[in-house]
């Protein structure tokens, strides 16, 4: 498990989450916040204004990080994969 990997997987899930509400914030688990792959996650993720945090392991991704994420070239959405991680779990959690 990389800082990569947890940083795609959290942008993921964080997009999806937007996409329904973007004013929800996402609670990581504190058990997941203790990994310091997670934090650097965050904490790069946030100083790139992807993410804003309300409080330690509470984020949500910003209209501006939204907003770069779905600009980035060759990001394509495939509909038929868009059911959630059912029968997996994502590396950051």
């Amino acid at each position: 498990m990389s800082a990569a990997s947890i940083s795609s997987d959290l942008l993921c899930e964080l997009t999806r989450l937007y996409e329904s509400d973007a004013t929800q914030f996402l609670h990581i688990p504190q058990q997941q916040m203790t990994s310091a792959f997670v934090r650097e996650a965050i904490a790069e993720l946030r100083n790139e204004g992807y993410l804003e945090e309300e409080m330690r392991g509470v984020v949500r991704l910003t209209a501006r990080g939204y907003k770069l994420l779905t600009g980035r070239a060759g990001r394509k959405r495939n509909p038929a994969n868009d059911s959630g991680a059912i029968g997996r779990t994502p590396a950051w959690a």
